[in-house]
């Protein structure tokens, strides 16, 4: 349950776009693959390319170059409109491996927190002041994770933006 419940809580880092782009599908594309680094797992790499990831037939899945894009994984998906206009509908959200650093921390932290107590010279039981500590430590951290994935976000969506305008 507490990690169904922390999975939860980082879904709320997921928006969703529409692209309205003014070129057909196949210009869109070739746009993408030119400035992407293929790669088939969504890991930083130095680069001279804007992007890094997979670009298929109808879909694509990236992440930025630069350090701070690293946060936030571009889902997308082609819709042909005309011959002259495509429509992109783009998912964002925080990459996986955020989100079990995440939960390995708040284990991590809470098992210390737990333990700890009995590891020192006073041998006192778990206190709920400990456990309160934690809770508001981990929802910091939470929120700082949000606000970076925020920053993220923004960032590589100006990026496609730029680069298919």
């Amino acid at each position: 349950i507490f990690i169904c419940n922390l999975y939860y809580v980082m879904a709320i880092s997921k928006d969703n776009y529409t692209l309205t782009i003014y070129k057909s599908i196949s210009e869109v594309k070739e746009i993408l693959i030119r400035n992407t680094l293929k790669k088939t797992t969504l890991m930083r790499e130095k680069t001279g390319k804007v992007l890094i990831g997979e670009i298929k037939d109808n879909s694509f899945s990236v992440i930025g170059s630069s350090p701070i894009e690293v946060i936030c994984r571009l889902n997308g998906k082609f819709k042909f409109v005309t011959a002259e206009q495509t429509v992109i509908e783009v998912e964002t959200s925080i990459q996986r491996a955020f989100i079990v650093l995440f939960i390995i921390w708040a284990i991590v932290i809470g098992a210390v927190a737990i333990f700890l107590p009995f590891l020192t010279k006073e041998k006192s039981a778990f206190s709920i002041s400990s456990f309160l500590l934690l809770i508001i430590v981990a929802f910091f951290f939470r929120l700082l994770l949000h606000f970076v994935y925020t920053i993220s976000r923004n960032k590589a969506i100006e990026k496609v933006e730029g680069l298919l305008v």
